[in-house]
């Protein structure tokens, strides 16, 4: 009877994430940098809980965890303290592509996603953030207007003026269209000579 009440408290100590609770050490391995949040300075092992090494009440974060039972990209997507980051930008995983067993894309500046922190704004993060109303563009950010695929300018992934990139595919010498600066399909401009009725050679739909 003893045995049976001693395994009983062991197994209630475990599912409460006690340290040595083994669900414990496997909820910060099904999280990425889950060895590495910090709060204040501090490493928080018990990074679904309020009290730093875990059981007790959950917090805002580990609420979220329990109810989608695993790093999910909903969950990434997440920001459960409401600190204007998602929980993958606080844990490392911003494109939330992290699965576990897998490095995270970021290991630094891991910060606590379940306690709300004070980020400062920079126009160099990577984020959308502040009043930015693009990555790191926009609002009191430098382009104040964001990269857009009819600026008239070469700018973010583009591969040319307003194309290329995320905007439509750039006009080339054998896309079979009349675009760029062409004087006809594929010819003409920057592309070859287009074929003319007195050019000495056979071609268009010359016979």
């Amino acid at each position: 009877f003893f045995a049976m009440k001693r395994g009983l408290v062991w197994a209630l100590w475990a599912l409460c994430g006690l340290p040595g609770g083994l669900p414990y050490s496997s909820y910060k391995s099904a999280i990425p940098n889950g060895n590495s949040v910090v709060h204040d300075g501090q490493v928080w092992p018990g990074v679904g809980h309020t009290s730093r090494y875990g059981a007790g009440a959950r917090n805002a974060f580990g609420q979220d965890f329990a109810l989608y039972g695993a790093w999910t990209t909903a969950l990434c997507q997440k920001d459960s303290d409401g600190d204007g980051q998602t929980n993958g930008q606080e844990l490392g995983d911003p494109a939330c592509v992290w699965r576990a067993g897998a490095s995270p894309s970021r290991t630094t500046d891991i910060t606590h996603p379940g306690i709300a922190n004070t980020f400062a704004t920079t126009c160099s993060d990577g984020t959308q953030n502040g009043d930015e109303t693009g990555t790191d563009c926009g609002g009191s950010c430098l382009p104040t207007a964001c990269p857009t695929c009819s600026d008239g300018t070469r700018n973010g992934d583009e591969t040319g003026t307003d194309c290329g990139g995320s905007c439509r595919a750039c006009p080339t010498c054998s896309d079979g269209s009349r675009n760029g600066d062409e004087t006809g399909t594929d010819c003409g401009g920057s592309c070859r000579a287009c074929p003319t009725c007195s050019d000495g050679s056979r071609n268009g739909d010359e016979t």
